[in-house]
């Protein structure tokens, strides 16, 4: 039936045994790789494998999954698996290895490939782990092997360049086409650990009840899919065979131009325009005007003050590209008073988009999810904020308190910012003080060195006799060699003789010696 041939396009499938109780479940859980293609493929087939995976349901609690599943989590350097039987985990195993530069993004490996590969050691150590990461998870199918042979489908999200992990637990098992468990995962993912296996095991397993509204709208969605002509293949042209010898003829090591052909158009018949994307539509200006910031003639639509659009049709549920409302259109626009006039008209802020993510998780800043905390407190029985993902409140008093501590943080900040500016003052005064007596020491070195005999023992006497007066505090005395005072240094002291250098102490041996 034509509902059949969509299960192809859809992997989530809504069934009716009755026309009275509805169950919603992924497809991968009763149809393997090899039978979507089947052209025998019917309505029938899926209800028995339905009651085939999972218990009758013979009470009103909807049919869960009985069967024995996988799944396998590997990124760059993290890997997860665990094994259950029904909803009860069997075996689990988690590995982590550094294989990522840090801010870099890209594993060792991927680098390496595009040249002028590094060689450094933190390289050879991440070109290791790679290995050994790869060498670890295929250790563990072959290890889980006979368990995992029995399993009824297995989960995997693997990278493009680690899918060969499971090549050798094929070979050894003899998984063919026919036989073939693995599916990709269908939904997002995050960093393989052992709550996200469990999380992706429960969300692919789980047979949930549905509603017949849900049903007929997942129906008709379906159809229309699968009523979408595919394109015509491009006309084959039939070149003629090459030689066995393509070297005995005249110039074959050129390049040969092909005949030239007659191409054929092959037209495709147009899809047919949403009808939000009409320009007489009342939601098409409302969309524009989200767009393009223009608030006032969107208030103006939505208060029916517009005179050239008719306001009639308006519709704030309304489903759009990729299952959005308008509501995620408003937590992605740049002006916050579109969100805030839409939450306050009575849009649904619990209402999930195709990616399964709410309008607060796609808010685009701080101001846009402050908007809906502040609606929250203000209607805090009015939508279930759990379902939204909207965290908690935000009362006036909380705002209030938040300013008072960011100003008391700021002034804290800046009193730091005062005390090391002082600090850096006062070391850089006691450099410069340092610095100028350094060089006032320098100078009288070089005096001292200058003067001759009789006036370095002038300058001696005079010092001799300050001191015996007391009119100096400190009795350190001076150089043997140049006469220096020694007062604010530590003088070299050699046979009870006091020297300020050790230039002066070998002058003066020298000297001596002389």
């Amino acid at each position: 039936t034509e509902l059949t041939c969509a299960v192809i396009r859809s992997p989530q499938l809504i069934l009716t045994p009755d026309h009275v109780t509805f169950y919603k479940c992924y497809s991968s859980l009763l149809l393997r790789r090899c039978q979507r293609n089947d052209p025998r493929l019917t309505d029938t087939h899926l209800l028995t494998a339905l009651t085939t995976v999972t218990r009758q349901p013979d009470t009103p609690s909807p049919p869960c999954f009985r069967g024995r599943a996988a799944v396998f989590l590997y990124t760059a350097q993290h890997f997860a698996a665990a094994l259950f039987q029904g909803s009860t985990m069997v075996l689990h195993k988690t590995y982590h290895r550094y294989t990522v530069r840090a801010k870099q993004g890209t594993v060792q490996g991927l680098r390496d490939g595009k040249g002028n590969a590094p060689k450094s050691y933190g390289a050879s150590l991440r070109r290791y782990n790679q290995v050994a990461l790869f060498n670890d998870a295929e250790a563990l199918t072959l290890d889980w092997g006979e368990e995992l042979s029995k399993c009824h489908v297995i989960y995997y999200r693997v990278a493009q360049y680690n899918r060969s992990v499971f090549d050798k637990f094929k070979a050894k098992y003899h998984i063919t086409e026919e036989g073939d468990t693995f599916v990709s995962i269908p939904v997002m993912t995050y960093r393989p650990t052992l709550k996200e296996c469990t999380r992706v095991h429960r969300i692919l397993t789980t047979v949930s009840p549905s509603t017949r509204e849900e049903f007929d709208a997942w129906r008709l969605e379906n159809m229309r899919k699968s009523r979408v002509p595919a394109p015509s293949p491009p006309s084959s042209t039939r070149h003629p065979a090459p030689a066995e010898n393509p070297r005995s003829i005249p110039n074959s090591h050129l390049k040969q131009r092909s005949p030239r052909t007659e191409t054929t158009t092959v037209t495709t018949p147009l899809q047919e325009i949403p009808w939000y994307k009409h320009e007489d539509h009342v939601m098409y200006h409302v969309i524009k005007a989200i767009e393009t910031s223009e608030f006032d003639r969107f208030s103006d639509i939505l208060d029916g003050r517009c005179n050239d659009v008719d306001t009639s049709g308006l519709v704030l549920a309304a489903r759009l590209d990729h299952a959005d409302t308008l509501l995620h259109l408003a937590s992605q626009a740049s002006d916050v008073r579109f969100l805030e006039m839409l939450l306050e008209r009575g849009a649904n802020p619990e209402v999930m988009n195709s990616s399964r993510r709410t309008p607060y998780e796609l808010a685009a800043s701080k101001d846009h999810r402050n908007s809906f905390r502040r609606f929250m407190a203000r209607n805090p029985d009015q939508w279930d904020y759990k379902l939204a993902k909207i965290p908690s409140p935000l009362t006036p008093k909380m705002e209030a308190e938040q300013e008072a501590k960011k100003q008391v943080k700021k002034k804290q900040q800046r009193t730091k910012a005062q005390a090391r500016q002082k600090e850096l003052k006062a070391a850089e005064k006691d450099r410069l003080a340092k610095e100028q007596l350094r060089l006032i020491e320098d100078a009288q070195v070089l005096r001292c060195k200058t003067l001759t005999a009789r006036e370095k023992c002038l300058l001696a006497a005079e010092r001799r006799l300050a001191s015996e007066q007391g009119l100096r505090g400190s009795t350190s005395g001076s150089c043997t060699f140049c006469k220096t005072g020694l007062d604010s240094l530590v003088p070299f002291e050699k046979e009870g003789l006091k020297f300020c250098s050790v230039n002066c102490v070998n002058d003066h041996r020298r000297g001596r010696k002389t």
